[in-house]
């Protein structure tokens, strides 16, 4: 398991370790090494009580608007828009007198 420390020196006495949630565990020590091994020990400790850190998989609610994709794929209206729609922007892009 790999878990993300913030580590920092400390002025004149070591490093300091710490982790967030869930673990919200801090330790010093006189090394860089010292102080990860001090927190290394705390995350032990805390999952050797039988305490675990596991992944939910939560079912992510339907869009709405997915039930009007496609409404209009049987209109022939909805076809000669979109063909008037990249007409015009074929004409924008050629007009050298447009930013």
């Amino acid at each position: 398991m790999n878990i993300q420390v913030f580590l920092q020196p400390v002025n004149g006495s070591g490093f300091r370790a710490e982790t967030s949630s869930p673990w919200n565990v801090t330790a010093q020590g006189a090394t860089r090494e010292e102080a990860l091994d001090r927190v290394r020990d705390q995350i032990r400790a805390k999952l050797a009580d039988g305490s675990e850190v596991v992944s939910v998989a939560v079912d992510e609610p339907e869009n709405p608007w997915l039930k009007l994709a496609g409404i209009h794929s049987n209109d022939p209206q909805y076809q000669n828009d979109l063909d008037a729609v990249a007409e015009y922007r074929q004409q924008v892009e050629l007009d050298a007198d447009r930013p």
